[in-house]
């Protein structure tokens, strides 16, 4: 696959799973239990519920896929984890 190709999957990628976990109704439920166990103002709950803040975990724990599928070098990896963080949540806020 051509990288373009490889970067607007992980892209498309990253932004599915921060939607899945920061505002589906599937995982409510777990939510409401890092909520409950952890407090409603505990760093960890607002982690869960901030689609910026999760993609940049999201995004740099699946940028080393794009190494593997793509043809990069690797210091291209901290560049590939900001830039899809931040294109995730400009396509967050085209959804909202």
């Amino acid at each position: 696959m051509t990288n373009l190709v490889v970067f607007a999957l992980f892209v498309l990628a990253s932004a599915r799973i921060v939607r899945l976990i920061a505002a589906d109704k599937l995982s409510e439920p777990f939510r409401d239990w890092i909520q409950h166990r952890y407090g409603a103002e505990s760093m960890i709950t607002y982690l869960f519920y901030c689609r910026a803040c999760l993609s940049i975990w999201v995004c740099g724990l699946l940028s080393p896929l794009v190494f593997v599928f793509g043809d990069w070098s690797w210091w291209w990896l901290p560049l590939t984890a900001l830039s899809g963080s931040h294109l995730v949540v400009q396509l967050s806020q085209l959804q909202d």
